[in-house]
């Protein structure tokens, strides 16, 4: 095979702009591991081709060869195309037919120009072959308004959002009289003490006690107002179902990180608040236009969460993800260097002269990943009970190290501290109506107010009410901040929601 086989060199240009166009589609989420994946297996893939072209020349089959090679560069870069854009089955036949067309034009002329052109003037022609082959494809679905997952997180395609209303009809901004810094802190899977006993027969939960020790007012029969993680922090920071209902679901999970206008965000802002926004990982996407500041633990990768569909995850690019994902476990941050992140995070802001808004997402607790039940089964979750208490351990530790840094730095902040959504034990209901065991188990949560007589104006009071939402304690929290203003604009009841419609929690409260 000669040093530089025209077909081989095509290929090659091809292969290496379609991945620098992924990497640049993606670049805020493109780590070190994952450069490292894609350029493994995009050197093994060309290896590969390298030896079957040498085995073609030597048999004196050109014509098979540039075949050969038309077809996998169509293969190669066509992969990886699907993954920058997320184009209707329509437009992608039409890129398809494109690229398929450009590829045999090319490898025809570089067949026609291989014996009547100097190497130097055929591998420039090579070369420019390869850089229309891969540019026009791109360019065209890059003009289209294409919806990708990928784009979604990263930089929002024009008309990947397209709310009918302005939120300002639903929430309005109020005006503060006081500023302390706030902390909202959601704790993954945190159930409330009285749904370990019953769910779990767990009699003491260290997370409560810790709650207790801290001086925290914990609410009996608190409910989220969605489940899980992603819905039930968009309708928290929603603050009105009626805008969480106009999300299209390729932008769930997107209010936090900042890329979709946030109402309870944006009260804080135009009262001079910073917003920060810290997680483990970038579940939640990365920063967005509409908070200050966001800081992840691990890095984030193209190849994890919900950046790129996940059909695609598993063809895209020769396995480059497969083999992304397989090193997780070498790049994953140990349970002590999250939360010292987060201890350093939250003692930075004492050098902040600005009201801060802190939101946060920790780990453990974890819900339950084993088959869901109709019922309570006791039995069936013996192993989960024990690896329940073992992360409600842990989690007791983890906050208490960060109300130790949170007193330091302020002792006048106030702290919400909920659950994100409970067990999630049970299955999803199969009939038109959720049962209790399913109502109390995915929406039953933790949530409690430091210090203890924080606002006791405006929360809900010891006995006057029958259940409380995570967002319905946000809301009492402004209004505390705000001198009694309600930052809704018409009465709002809240509930919560399942199914496309909203559920009465009355029925399913767990604690007398």
């Amino acid at each position: 095979m000669k040093t530089l086989n025209p077909f081989f060199l095509y290929l090659v240009c091809v292969s290496l702009l379609a991945e620098l166009a992924l990497f640049r589609t993606f670049s805020g989420v493109v780590s070190v591991p994952d450069i490292m994946s894609f350029t493994a297996v995009w050197a093994i893939f060309l290896f590969l081709v390298a030896a079957i072209a040498k085995y073609l020349d030597l048999h004196e089959r050109p014509f098979a060869s540039a075949l050969a090679y038309a077809a996998v560069t169509v293969f190669a870069f066509y992969d990886i195309f699907l993954i920058g854009t997320g184009l209707a089955l329509s437009d992608q036949l039409l890129e398809i037919g494109t690229l398929i067309l450009l590829s045999l034009l090319s490898v025809f002329l570089i067949l026609a120009l291989q014996a009547r052109v100097s190497g130097p003037v055929l591998m420039l022609c090579v070369i420019l072959a390869a850089m229309v082959t891969a540019a026009i494809p791109h360019w065209q679905a890059s003009s289209k308004t294409a919806v990708s997952q990928g784009i979604r997180q990263i930089q929002l395609a024009q008309g990947a959002i397209e709310l009918d209303v302005d939120y300002s009809q639903l929430v309005q901004m109020v005006e503060f009289e006081t500023s302390p810094n706030i902390y909202l802190i959601g704790l993954s899977a945190a159930a409330p003490g009285a749904i370990l006993r019953k769910h779990l027969a767990l009699e003491t939960s260290p997370l409560n006690s810790v709650l207790q020790d801290f001086n925290f007012r914990t609410f009996r029969n608190v409910f989220t107002e969605a489940q899980l993680t992603r819905n039930s922090y968009d309708t928290f920071l929603s603050m009105h179902r009626d805008y969480f209902r106009l999300l299209q679901k390729i932008d769930m999970g997107t209010l936090a990180s900042g890329h979709i206008p946030s109402p309870l965000f944006d009260i804080f802002r135009a009262n001079g608040y910073e917003v920060n926004v810290l997680s483990e990982t970038a579940k939640l996407g990365i920063k967005g236009r509409n908070i200050d500041h966001y800081e992840i633990v691990e890095t984030p990768s193209i190849c994890n969460y919900h950046f790129i569909a996940n059909s695609i995850k598993k063809r895209g690019f020769l396995g480059g993800c497969v083999l992304r994902k397989m090193f997780n476990r070498f790049y994953d941050a140990s349970t002590e260097e999250i939360i010292s992140f987060h201890v350093e995070k939250i003692r930075a802001l004492e050098n902040r002269t600005a009201p801060q808004l802190v939101f946060m997402h920790l780990r453990p607790p974890y819900h339950y990943r084993g088959d869901k039940m109709d019922q309570i089964d006791l039995e069936n979750v013996a192993e989960f009970k024990i690896q329940e208490q073992e992360w409600l351990e842990q989690a007791a530790t983890n906050l208490g190290r960060l109300m130790d840094a949170i007193r330091k730095s302020d002792a006048d902040s106030i702290v919400l501290a909920f659950g994100d959504h409970g067990l999630a034990l049970a299955g999803e209901p199969v009939g038109d109506e959720p049962s209790v065991f399913f109502m109390q188990d995915r929406y039953g949560v933790l949530g409690a107010t430091y210090p203890s007589d924080v606002c006791s104006e405006y929360l809900p009071k010891e006995g006057s009410y029958d259940f409380v939402t995570t967002l319905q304690l946000t809301r009492n929290l402004v209004q505390c901040l705000s001198g009694g203003q309600d930052p809704y604009l018409v009465p709002y009841t809240h509930q919560s929601y399942w199914n496309g419609r909203t559920i009465n929690l009355e029925p399913f409260v767990y604690e007398e």
